[in-house]
Order: C-alpha cells, then structure tokens, then sequence
C-alpha cells in the first residue's frame, strides 16, 4: 500500500468542488466509483458537502495557501480491502497528517487493477478555521502505511528511503536526512518562508498576527536564549530564525514589533 499527496498547484487556487467531481467520476455518473464516503459534514449529500466544505473555506480569508489537499492511497494487484478496512485505513492516514478532524470525501476506483482511494480533504479545520498544512506528510504516511499493512494483512510495498534526499530538495549530508534537523530547515524555507516574507511587509503586524500565521504551519517562533528560534509543534526540531530570514532576528523583530511576546493560548490551540 501506498499513499501520496498529489502535487499542489503552485497557484494555491485548486479546487475542492472540481476535485470532489473528480474523485466520484461525475462526468461518467460514477462508473468506476466503488464506494462514497462523507466524513465530518453535517450532510450525507454530496452536492450539500461541497457546499459546506467550500463556506468553511471561505471562512478563511487569511491564508493564502491552497485550502485542499488530494491524497491517494494504492493498492496491490489483487488486494481488495473490505469498507471496514478502507475507513479504518482513511481514518489513519489524516490523522497521522493532522487533518483528521476535516472535512473530507472520499471514493474507491476500481477501473484499473489496483484498487486505488482518492480523497479529497479540506485543509479549513471546521471549527477554528485555520488553513492547517502539514508538513514531513510524505515520511508520515510511508510510516502510517508500513503499520497499516501489518495490522490489515496488506502485502508489503516499497518504502521511503529515508537516507536519500527527496527529489526536488538539495541535497544534504545523510547525518543531517538522519536527524531531520536540515530537512526541517529545508521545509521551513519553502512555503513557511514565503509566508513570513509577505508578513514582514505588513504594516501592521503584531506578535500575535505574527504567532496565529505561524500555527497555522503548526510551527512556533520561540525565544531562545538571546535569540529566537522557529521550532515544530512537538518542540522537537529547532531552526535558527535569521538563518531563514534576516529580518527574523530577534533585535529586527524587536524593532519591528516591540519587546518579545510568547504564543498566546488561541495561538496555541490552533496547533493541532
């Protein structure tokens, strides 16, 4: 078994509605769809989920991050996992990636040999309406598969190397891939980075505005020692702040946003 997040769009402006239509094969009324799952809307109705799943979104007019994420789970040659099965198997891969609690639609494919589960999710958690992104989700799920397997009798897939660098990021020293702390600091310097970039512009940026946006990667900016540090949910990776910007350094944010204040409490809730 293996699951993987299809690439986002790099105009964030995906869709969950055309995603949705996808996945149950609307334009051929579902004919190579096996099984529809709704979970966490208040409707059974597709038509009526999407609506929901799209007013969530709209809720947040904040982040500018693409708010879906399409996951796909396969299957071996052969394998036909009952619907028990696939929910417990659904259920686990998003809570692994810290989207368990959302929305989501899902459908089982069964036009090809390999029965195969797409799942379109909303990234919009439905109650706080943080645009949650989850990141180290390729590592995660290769886990969450490997244990998945073991406990459904699945036959055994290919796994992430995890001493090789992943396609698309630059290659670093397999101490560091083996620690986690440069992969850290690798996906800190992606999409997070963009978004702190485009913050520092703001006028009006406050540490509260400052630590809400920095939930919202389930990530913190942290004092630490005389400087300030950009560290993961768990407090279990750390990155210097001014080695991901300059402008982080703890006399330019001083400067900037007065003498330094902690995550308050609904800065903190926001991370799963």
């Amino acid at each position: 078994m293996i699951a993987k997040r299809v690439a986002r769009r790099k105009d964030s402006k995906s869709s969950i509605k055309q995603l949705v239509n996808y996945i149950v094969d609307e334009p051929n009324q579902g004919e190579k769809v096996g099984r529809l799952i709704i979970t966490n809307c208040l409707s059974d109705s597709k038509e009526l989920a999407i609506k929901e799943m799209l007013a969530t979104q709209s809720l947040n007019t904040k982040s500018k991050n693409d708010k879906t994420y399409h996951l796909i789970v396969s299957f071996r040659s052969g394998e036909n996992p009952s619907i028990e099965q696939l929910a417990d198997i659904e259920a686990e891969l998003c809570n692994a990636i810290g989207l368990g609690e959302h929305q989501r639609i899902s459908a089982v494919h069964t036009d090809t040999d390999n029965k195969h589960l797409h799942i379109a999710i909303n990234k919009v958690h439905p109650e706080t309406y943080r645009c949650i992104e989850p990141y180290y989700d390729h590592y995660k799920l290769n886990d969450v598969c490997k244990e998945l397997e073991q406990k459904h009798g699945l036959e055994v897939d290919n796994r992430i190397d995890k001493t090789k660098p992943r396609q698309g990021y630059s290659k670093v020293s397999d101490i560091e891939l083996q620690t986690g702390l440069q992969s850290f600091k690798t996906w800190v310097c992606n999409e997070p980075k963009k978004m702190l970039a485009e913050l520092l512009k703001s006028e009006d940026l406050t540490w509260k505005k400052l630590h809400e946006s920095m939930a919202e990667f389930n990530l913190a900016i942290l004092k630490h020692g005389a400087g300030l540090v950009i560290g993961d949910k768990d407090n279990k990776l750390f990155v210097k702040a001014s080695s991901v910007l300059r402008e982080l350094s703890y006399g330019s944010l001083e400067k900037k946003l007065g003498e330094y204040q902690a995550p308050d409490e609904l800065a903190n809730n926001i991370m799963p």
